[in-house]
């Protein structure tokens, strides 16, 4: 039988997580979820129960005549006392998902999360490479942006015939250049990342080394980001698309030699 009692005390006394708690106790997790929503549960605030279950020790406590607890009626914290923002406000307003989040958060230092989201970004950057790539000089598209029809005219199958249509098209440099303009915001993003975790690693981090590396490797796309950047911006002022698009192909088969 599921030891409800011992479970809740386990959750609000410790920093586990939900999901950790319910594989421990062999119990579901939307069963768990669900019993933590209805009875209040909270992190940080142990019930009665658990308070009353804790073992006594004498010779404990203020002696005598001491002034701790002045101006704290009831036993409640002094007004303006902030003990359970962090839980109780969280608790009230947030999804169990995104308080999952915030306990699996709290337990990471702030060296961990940005480089967690320094491999966030590296990958999006490499992803990016493939989602805009762009073939050729030749590689444009159009999207339909809006269909006019006549309910008078029907086709074979009795549908209205389309007699108006708008497209909006863009050219393998616009698609190009777009591209380039993305990586270039990320790439500094990126750099960023970077500057603070050196600024806040210890100095035994092992991920320093992966660092090292990326920064050799941000360091030549921004030089081939610069180089790309400065040839497009001459010719689109003489409106040559096409032979801005050759010139970053020209300026990527260049670097790759």
């Amino acid at each position: 039988m599921t030891d409800w009692k011992k479970i809740r005390k386990e959750f609000e006394t410790s920093k586990v997580t939900m999901k950790d708690l319910a594989e421990k106790h062999d119990v579901k997790y939307s069963t768990l979820r669900s019993r933590k929503n209805r009875e209040g549960w909270q992190q940080g605030v142990a019930t009665n129960d658990a308070t009353h279950d804790a073992p006594k020790e004498d010779g404990r406590g203020a002696p005598k005549g001491n002034q701790n607890a002045k101006g704290n009626t009831g036993g409640s914290a002094p007004k303006g006392n902030k003990n359970a923002v962090s839980h109780g406000l969280f608790a009230n307003w947030l999804p169990e998902d995104s308080l999952e989040i915030i306990r699996e958060l709290s337990q990471k230092s702030p060296a961990d999360m940005i480089w967690e989201n320094i491999l966030i970004q590296y990958t999006a950057i490499i992803r990016a490479q493939k989602i805009m790539h762009v073939t050729d000089s030749y590689d444009d598209i159009n999207n339909v942006t809006s269909i006019k029809t006549d309910p008078m005219l029907q086709d074979n199958t009795g549908n209205p015939v389309r007699v108006e249509e708008k497209r909006e098209w863009h050219m393998a440099y616009q698609k190009q250049e777009a591209f380039m303009n993305a990586q270039s915001r990320a790439i500094s993003t990126l750099s960023n990342l970077i500057k603070q975790y050196v600024a806040m690693a210890d100095e035994n981090d092992s991920r320093k080394l992966e660092i090292e590396r990326m920064n050799a490797e941000l360091k030549k796309a921004k030089a081939q980001a610069d180089i790309i950047k400065s040839e497009a911006d001459k010719l689109q002022a003489t409106g040559k698309g096409f032979e801005l698009l050759q010139s970053l192909v020209d300026v990527v088969n260049e670097d790759e030699d």
